[in-house]
């Protein structure tokens, strides 16, 4: 299956994203540069151990804030956060450790229930010496998803909007090794994991599952503007649903990318890939051609871009073109793209992108849309519709005011077996920082959800936080 559209994982936790790598010819040659020597590496500026230490208390007090059934006139919610960073670095080695946890009481869930929530821990880190590098990274997640604001997540799929008082654990971590940066002859090897357990749920939508990914990428370079791939992947899920769903995915391509000119790239790739389900789900092995054709340009205010891909996904071939085309501005950035993606059911959905980032002498406005396929753990297939409008504006040299409005929709892409969700949110937001290092947050939230398992709930609230953030060098 083609690089990019290798199966998306499931979400992460909130505040323990950990990205996916995604395997795609062109990323991979700019990881391993040919015919761009790496520079040499110079001691940053921030070399030594820093740490940092941070405290925040917020109080949240509304209606139905947790989001599941009838309001409740008076929940609230009381959070004291409690955050420690170290970070690390050198010459040839960076390190980082993140670790936060909430100290919390509320009766959002209809009891009073005090606990430690949303334990947070991640790290990385990487060493390089003179032609290769290796780097590590993990995450770990606990979070009672009563608590959780979907709609903060950066990849979403449908369980995600389903109201639940479930306790979600997430786990991931992942090792990247490359050699050869520098030489005509290169390789890069990659591999992840990703798993989610739940408990204290009986929802049919929310069910464990583990993700394990593996790539690897020899390269060599052909000429003073052309290099050659050969990739291979491997794809495995194994999902606790009512089908007990495994599949595996394993896909052998060849690939070139060659510099038309300057500025003006080319990358295409062949190949075969080997479909394998289990589960009382189980489908016969099946076996397609895979391939992509990406066509780059970089022009004076930005770029422009095509791409074709043909993948195997979790229930067979698909087929996906885009064009885009982005804008760098004095004052901002606007990108757009536009595409359809065809699978072995469902017929043609149109995808698409677009964001746009201004600032100007009164504020600043993001606005992002997105509409694109989702694969979750099983075999299921979500078209997530998504879209963020926000507006700050600084007051005065120490406060800002800021609003924002935002939607997500996930639905069946056509083969009958996702149920729609969807969830929406405005909020508006001051903030006044009242010395160098203690910021005071207060504003006002509505958040409206609604699930074809769990119905429809609409929630008013306001809240005030209060924090300081301490750094300093050991």
């Amino acid at each position: 299956m083609s690089a990019a559209t290798i199966l998306k994982s499931r979400p992460a936790i909130i505040l323990a994203l950990c990205a996916v790598p995604a395997f795609s010819l062109a990323q991979v040659a700019g990881v391993l540069p040919g015919s761009t020597p790496t520079p040499a590496r110079a001691a940053p500026q921030d070399a030594g151990l820093v740490v940092t230490l941070g405290y925040q208390t917020s109080l949240r007090a509304g209606d139905n804030l947790g989001n599941t059934g009838a309001a409740n006139k008076n929940s609230y919610i009381f959070d004291n956060t409690l955050s420690l960073g170290v970070k690390s670095t050198t010459r040839d080695t960076s390190f980082s450790l993140d670790t936060s946890g909430i100290l919390r009481t509320s009766n959002a869930t209809g009891t009073r229930q005090g606990a430690l929530d949303n334990q947070t821990i991640k790290f990385s880190y990487s060493h390089s010496s003179a032609n290769s590098k290796l780097t590590l990274d993990g995450s770990y997640n606990s979070a009672s998803m009563a608590f959780l604001d979907p709609l903060l997540l950066s990849d979403l799929s449908g369980s995600d909007l389903i109201p639940s008082n479930a306790r979600r654990n997430y786990l991931a971590g992942g090792v990247t090794f490359e050699t050869g940066i520098d030489g005509p002859l290169g390789l890069q090897f990659q591999a992840r994991r990703q798993a989610v357990q739940y408990s204290g749920t009986l929802s049919p939508g929310l069910y464990d599952w583990a993700h394990n990914q593996f790539a690897l990428d020899l390269r060599a370079q052909v000429g003073t503007a052309t290099q050659s791939h050969l990739l291979a992947n491997e794809d495995t899920y194994s999902a606790n649903d009512a089908a007990q769903t495994t599949h595996r995915i394993d896909t052998l391509r060849f690939g070139v990318t060659h510099d038309i000119d300057a500025v003006t790239q080319l990358s295409v790739t062949l190949g075969a890939g080997r479909l394998t389900t289990g589960g009382l789900l189980a489908t016969p092995v099946q076996n397609a051609g895979v391939g992509s054709l990406d066509l780059n340009r970089t022009l004076a205010n930005g770029g422009a871009g095509l791409s074709f891909d043909r993948s195997l996904d979790i229930n067979g071939p698909r087929s996906t073109l885009r064009a885009g085309r982005n804008y760098d501005f004095a004052d901002g950035a606007f990108n757009v793209s536009l595409g359809a993606t065809q699978g072995t059911r469902g017929g043609g959905k149109a995808i698409g992108g677009l964001t746009l980032k201004r600032t100007t002498t009164s504020g600043q406005i993001d606005l992002s849309l997105s509409r694109d396929i989702s694969q979750s753990a099983s075999v299921n297939e979500e078209l997530v519709n998504r879209a963020t409008l926000t507006y700050a504006r600084p007051l005065t040299k120490t406060s800002s005011l800021a609003l924002s409005l935002e939607y997500a929709l996930a639905e069946d892409a056509g083969y009958n077996t996702v149920t729609t969700h969807r969830w929406s949110g405005a909020r508006a937001t001051f903030s006044q920082n009242l010395t160098p290092d203690w910021a005071l947050t207060t504003g006002y939230q509505y958040v409206h959800n609604n699930s074809g398992s769990t119905g429809a709930a609409n929630s008013n609230s306001v809240f005030i936080t209060l924090g300081r953030t301490f750094t300093f060098r050991p």
